[in-house]
């Protein structure tokens, strides 16, 4: 988005201006997309200058998260914050406007950030609560990883279900045979594999697809 001027004031006028990353801000011929302080000169009619002073101020958004045990966390501060569902369509999750987040449910989430009228959402990110006991799961494991087709799930109980899930928490149609995952109908990326065993032992494990 660009804001423009198109008429400035009289000669040696000044004005303050804020704006969000993005966007710029223009006095004649001149943009100007940084934070700093402008002196413009503008021809005028009568073939004098004006000087037009424009202390311009430029929000950017820290949108990362951080991951934490159960809490997800803005790096941004003194912001306004909404928390999104990234698996329902960045649907609000009613309530959730502080800066941290514990989500009741397994999924992917991300959050809207507003600071001085501007808004960025932060990337989705996966929280599942198998994933605390992971590094405990020894008795479960893939390979290769990364995979390019077939991935090779090897456990010491057989396997009850399997469910590969993206980074957005959709579940992605896939082939099992024993227990070999054929993956060649995934795009290349980073995805979550749950593997559930006879005994309800539960596993989940991180592969690359490429």
């Amino acid at each position: 988005m660009t804001q423009t001027l198109t008429q400035p004031a009289a000669i040696g006028s000044n004005q303050t201006v804020s704006i969000c990353a993005g966007e710029s801000f223009t006095v004649g011929p001149f943009t100007h997309t940084t934070s700093g302080t402008y002196n413009d000169p503008l021809a005028s009619s009568t073939g004098c200058d004006s000087i037009v002073t424009t202390v311009l101020t430029v929000t950017n958004i820290n949108n990362s998260v951080n991951l934490s045990g159960h809490q997800l966390s803005a790096i941004a501060t003194g912001a306004q914050y909404q928390w999104l569902n990234c698996g329902n369509g960045y649907a609000i999750v009613p309530g959730e406007t502080g800066q941290t987040f514990s989500p009741s449910t397994d999924g992917a989430y991300a959050v809207s950030i507003t600071i001085n009228n501007c808004t960025d959402t932060s990337s989705c990110i996966v929280y599942s609560t198998l994933g605390f006991e992971e590094a405990l799961k020894t008795t479960i494991s893939c390979s290769p990883n990364p995979v390019t087709d077939v991935l090779q799930i090897r456990t010491n109980e057989s396997i009850r279900s399997v469910e590969i899930i993206d980074l957005f928490g959709k579940k992605q149609i896939v082939s099992l045979k024993g227990n070999e995952l054929y993956t060649n109908e995934l795009t290349n990326g980073v995805y979550f594999v749950h593997v559930t065993t006879s005994s309800g032992n539960d596993s989940m494990l991180r592969i690359v697809k490429q």
